[in-house]
């Protein structure tokens, strides 16, 4: 066997040779987080990983939050076969739970989320994913949360353990419908009635404290979203991307596995 510093000289002279080529970053449009100041200016979404629910199976809630006022304005309880699989829960699955809340509370200015794939389209952010551009051509701004930052999305994962101990903890449920309306009942209980300890409601309710949860921003009706949908808007979002590809020896390339 030749020594490790032969094999080091030749590595060296080789090494671009042997090591696999790594596609260029796409430059995505930057989008800076604005603290929120008021009642929905920014929202929170996020999924809850995994929850047995004895005869009900395993359920995945997609929560929504206000962030400024840490109210919960949604809560949509989907079944899952397995911990960590949520084949049958894409982004036309999310859009459907998120146009009921926006037919009750109206559009956001902005909604946080983290880089699940049904929220972004894909991991490394290659690609706007379809819940991205609709988001964008109805005039509401994505944010996307660093990696492995659960603080930037601090409301919405505290609400998890919340409903987990107020709507899970001791009881049995019979079916998927019981635990929607356990759900929601708990989310009506904590933002109408039961006092706060979000910064800002000195102990009120939350709908006390911030009665600007009552009036929508911009309101939203599902079946006027054709007349909403800025096409125009979404064109100069895509604007602002660059994908970076290298140029083969025939002179072609790979993008979105086209040639």
């Amino acid at each position: 066997m030749p020594r490790r510093s032969s094999l080091a000289a030749d590595l060296a002279q080789s090494g671009e040779r042997l090591r696999r080529p790594r596609r260029l970053r796409t430059i995505r449009p930057a989008r800076a987080a604005l603290p929120p100041l008021a009642a929905h200016q920014t929202w929170q979404i996020d999924f809850k990983g995994h929850e047995p629910l004895g005869a009900v199976g395993r359920v995945a809630p997609f929560m929504v939050c206000d962030t400024a006022s840490g109210a919960r304005l949604g809560g949509m309880i989907h079944t899952i076969r397995m911990p960590g699989q949520r084949h049958r829960i894409d982004a036309r699955t999310v859009q459907a739970d998120l146009r009921q809340v926006f037919a009750r509370w109206g559009l956001p200015d902005r909604i946080g989320m983290d880089r699940d794939s049904v929220f972004v389209g894909r991991k490394r952010l290659e690609w706007p994913g379809t819940l991205l551009l609709w988001l964008i051509g109805l005039g509401v701004q994505p944010i996307i949360k660093r990696a492995d930052r659960p603080t930037d999305t601090a409301i919405v994962e505290r609400n998890h353990q919340t409903w987990q101990a107020h709507v899970l903890s001791g009881e049995v449920y019979a079916s998927l419908n019981a635990v929607q309306v356990a759900s929601e009942q708990a989310f009506a209980d904590r933002r109408d009635q039961l006092p706060s300890r979000q910064a800002g409601s000195d102990g009120r309710p939350l709908l006390v404290a911030f009665p600007a949860l009552l009036e929508p921003r911009r309101s939203y009706r599902i079946e006027e979203q054709g007349q909403r949908f800025d096409l125009a808007i979404v064109d100069a979002y895509l604007a602002d991307w660059v994908w970076r590809r290298t140029i083969d020896s025939s002179g072609q390339i790979w993008l979105a596995n086209h040639t």
